[in-house]
């Protein structure tokens, strides 16, 4: 039961963020499946971000791997925004890094292994009558990494995880306002492609 595999997460923000994940997922045949493997990415996260294992993910992923993994993500950076973990808690950090990595290399075995060159494939899916709905996942792909970034340069600029100098707080500030920047791209390619016709 997916349930039973999501509680066997061992981190218990990555656990409750799972279990939000899963209850955002579509009731079909393919949901129990789905369930599995984000208890899966989310096990290994959580051993990643812990630093006493270096896990890695299995040999067999399915595509839609990484965008679990970073449904994931915005759901862990989410509690985090809701409720700011406390000093003896879980790594920002880390568990961001960890993140990273197993997004990259879930994408780089997935791509090598069982799709086209990706340019190709992505220009006929450009070219093709759901050509609009993929730039909006890209564009929604693109927003997810850029909410984290914005979270962690909001709290460090805070002074949440210890103090910042001057000169890091403005370099900080320029961080944020260049994700923001990009967000807010994201967004008007978002609602441009959502116009159909008007682009």
């Amino acid at each position: 039961m997916s349930e039973t595999a999501l509680r066997q997460i061992p981190a218990i923000r990555i656990r409750e963020a799972a279990e939000r994940v899963a209850s955002a997922l579509p009731v079909d045949r393919d949901r129990e499946l789905a369930c599995e493997e984000l208890a899966m990415l989310g096990r290994t996260l959580a051993e990643r971000a812990d630093g006493s294992v270096t896990a890695h993910p299995p040999a067999s992923v399915s595509p839609t791997a990484p965008r679990l993994l970073l449904a994931l993500c915005l759901e862990v950076v989410r509690g985090w925004k809701e409720h700011p973990p406390e000093p003896h808690e879980e790594d920002m950090t880390r568990t961001l890094a960890a993140f990273e990595s197993l997004i990259r290399e879930l994408e780089s075995g997935h791509t090598a292994a069982s799709s086209p060159p990706w340019d190709r494939d992505f220009a006929s899916q450009l070219s093709g009558p759901s050509g609009l709905e993929l730039v909006v996942e890209v564009a929604h792909d693109l927003r997810s990494p850029l909410t984290s970034i914005l979270f962690l340069a909001e709290t460090l600029q805070r002074g949440q995880s210890g103090p910042v100098n001057e000169l890091q707080h403005r370099q900080l500030g320029l961080i944020y306002s260049a994700a923001l920047g990009l967000s807010t791209l994201a967004s008007n390619v978002m609602e441009l492609a959502r116009g159909g016709n008007r682009l």
